[in-house]
């Protein structure tokens, strides 16, 4: 998990599958995915390096099967199939990855709908693991400091972590007799360095967007999902603002990982 309070969060700039945190892959397929077993090479270990395509397979790959938590709770049964099925494969590198991502079901590549991210509550779900990878890939930056959010981190175990905020914030919401069980969405969450996160607090999102300069407004923009209709941070316009960024979210996460193509 690598938003989880106190962990360490290891940079896209670290890790060869651009964002995919090593502590977020699951032990099976930190074992799959290692060069030694997608390599023709059945000697000792080596320290081998994969291609871009590759990279790209195993990106697609790691995804998937997180945001499907294919490997939770997975009986030795389950795991023993993609191990079998890479195995098997014959061919280079590129063959053998895409046959490890072949073993997931076709059941298993559906898109992502709106619904799923405005009704998905959890901080630390999968669903936002994937949405981190995607902003990292994206170079996406905090605000309103401009930090970026694939930066190695300051500190091993962070005094200045990544952290979920709720861009209408709970009190702010709360304190307009909102129902505080329909402010937990994805849909309401942006990733933002604990310090920035701390900075915006319980702000009106319409005077925190308004008082941003303009470099800030473009860094805020890639998450809010919007560049002027700032009318949408109304407390009024909550819902409106939900189902908008549900649907952008939706559509931006299924054409980074290429979900709904074959299913």
């Amino acid at each position: 998990n690598v938003m989880e309070r106190g962990a360490p969060n290891t940079a896209a700039a670290r890790d060869p599958l651009r964002g995919v945190s090593r502590s977020a892959i699951p032990n099976q397929n930190r074992y799959l995915i290692h060069p030694q077993n997608l390599s023709n090479d059945r000697g000792p270990p080596h320290s081998g390096s994969l291609s871009h395509p590759v990279r790209d397979i195993l990106r697609r790959y790691l995804l998937v099967t997180g945001l499907r938590s294919l490997f939770r709770g997975s009986p030795e049964t389950q795991v023993n199939a993609f191990v079998n099925a890479l195995r098997a494969a014959q061919g280079d590198a590129r063959r053998r990855a895409q046959a490890l991502f072949d073993r997931i079901p076709q059941n298993r590549l559906y898109a992502i709908r709106p619904d799923d991210v405005r009704n998905t509550s959890g901080m630390y779900s999968p669903l936002m693991q994937v949405y981190l990878v995607y902003l990292r890939a994206n170079e996406a930056r905090s605000w309103p400091s401009g930090r970026p959010l694939g930066e190695l981190p300051r500190d091993g175990f962070g005094e200045d972590p990544l952290a979920v905020h709720h861009i209408f914030p709970k009190k702010f919401m709360v304190d307009r007799d909102f129902p505080i069980d329909r402010l937990n969405s994805v849909a309401n969450y942006s990733i933002l360095w604990q310090n920035d996160n701390a900075e915006l607090a319980d702000s009106d999102p319409m005077d925190a967007w308004r008082s941003l300069q303009l470099n800030q407004l473009s860094y805020a923009s890639l998450q809010l999902c919007f560049e002027a209709n700032d009318g949408f941070l109304r407390p009024e316009a909550y819902e409106e603002f939900l189902n908008h960024r549900s649907k952008k979210m939706a559509e931006q996460l299924n054409a980074f990982i290429g979900l709904g193509k074959q299913a």
